[in-house]
């Protein structure tokens, strides 16, 4: 050792550089290349895990649109068969409206015949019993003879039996 305050010990030096190399290569060939691979395959699986979850992502979405269209598609089919339930429920009404007339119509024709016929048995009741007063008049005239004051008469109960005839049936 030389005499001085500060003094390198080159030897030490050496060894020291030699072990650092040494130390360095030992730890870059067991330490550093094992640290590099799973450097890589975290990021290989930090990928893959980025790329499950774009995959997810999208077949979240494509599910989200497919379900949205099944709604709407279904959301039209409710609204066509409202559309037809309201179309048949119209055709019934007008059926039902038409019916109803028809068969109103049908009554009243029938009303009317019935009116008709009995209008006619009435007239015909009311010219048989015309026919059977003017006969009677006239076999009363027949019988008597008689004066003018007497035919006035006659005429006079001929008409209110006639009227009492008509207002009695």
């Amino acid at each position: 050792m030389p005499n001085g305050i500060v003094s390198i010990d080159w030897n030490l030096v050496v060894w020291s550089i030699v072990n650092f190399v040494v130390f360095f290569g030992l730890l870059t060939y067991f330490g550093w290349k094992p640290l590099l691979r799973m450097l890589e395959e975290r990021e290989k699986r930090i990928a893959g895990d980025l790329a499950h979850a774009e995959n997810e992502r999208e077949a979240a979405a494509k599910a989200r649109h497919e379900y949205e269209q099944r709604l709407r598609d279904a959301q039209a089919k409710v609204e066509e068969m409202l559309n037809q339930a309201q179309a048949t429920a119209a055709q019934l009404r007008e059926q039902q409206l038409r019916q109803t007339q028809e068969e109103a119509a049908a009554i009243l024709a029938r009303a009317e015949q019935a009116i008709a016929r009995e209008r006619d048995e009435a007239l015909a009741q009311l010219r048989r019993e015309v026919a059977d007063l003017a006969v009677e008049v006239a076999r009363r005239v027949i019988e008597r003879d008689f004066g003018e004051e007497d035919q006035r008469r006659l005429a006079r109960e001929f008409v209110e039996e006639i009227g009492a005839t008509r207002h009695g049936t």
